[in-house]
């Protein structure tokens, strides 16, 4: 079920009609910008459910897959990573891989500097590391989640492993950010409703009664987008970096 769960988000992520759409957006913008750049061989350091391995390979890329060998198993992939291992303690040799991947991984990583340190070793020198994590979003994912990403903070810690940005981008405003935020509580809701009580037709009449007001908070986001408010709010930033 969850499978079939996360196929139907796949195929509707990319609409206004799915909750995340703001989200899956931008991270389709940070996709594209980094299968432009990568080369050669590429690592992908917690992996997941390994997406971008078909995109990569398909381009005559060498990919490998990394991730925990406890917590790759909630990602529900089809394809089991080709290391396990906990990202501060990588069984990689020094300067082995021009370019590292770390997307949307940054928040489950209770050792952010650590691990930025550990991934710069296995590096090659002028490689890239394509970093990218939400700055605004509700808890997910727990109890693996930790820590939330400014712009700023990304360039600190890329400049505490000797690592230069060269590249940096956000997505996101107010009005996505609230979108998402309000969308998520109402996931969120029912998902502690089906928790307390595993009743499918009760969360499943609250699910066609409050969708309607999912669509709409969409909708909202789309059409205020173009009123900016200062400081804006961002949901993702993705920062490029090279090893100097």
């Amino acid at each position: 079920i969850l499978r079939m769960w996360d196929k139907i988000n796949d195929s509707i992520g990319k609409t206004p009609i799915h909750p995340q759409y703001f989200i899956f957006k931008a991270q389709k913008s940070v996709v594209n910008i980094t299968l432009n750049k990568v080369k050669s061989k590429v690592l992908d350091v917690g992996c997941g459910r390994q997406l971008l391995r078909k995109h990569i390979e398909d381009m005559g890329l060498k990919y490998v897959g990394v991730d925990h060998p406890e917590i790759y198993k909630r990602q529900r992939g089809m394809i089991k990573p080709d290391i396990l291992a906990d990202i501060t303690k990588l069984p990689i040799k020094c300067s082995s891989y021009e370019n590292v991947l770390l997307l949307m991984v940054l928040a489950h990583l209770p050792k952010p500097f650590e691990s930025i340190k550990e991934v710069t070793r296995v590096m090659k020198k002028n490689g890239l590391l394509f970093l990218s994590s939400v700055e605004n979003y509700p808890p997910h994912d727990l109890p693996d989640d930790y820590f939330r990403y400014r712009l700023s903070g990304l360039e600190s810690l890329c400049d505490s492993a000797g690592l230069k940005v060269i590249k940096k981008y956000s997505w996101g405003n107010f009005w996505q950010v609230n979108a998402v935020n309000f969308n998520m509580y109402i996931l969120q809701s029912l998902k502690y409703i089906w928790d307390k009580n595993n009743n499918l037709i009760t969360v499943g009449l609250l699910l066609v009664l409050t969708y309607p007001l999912i669509l709409l908070s969409n909708v909202i986001g789309i059409l205020l987008s173009p009123i900016r408010l200062s400081p804006p709010p961002k949901l993702i930033n993705f920062v490029i970096a090279k090893k100097v």
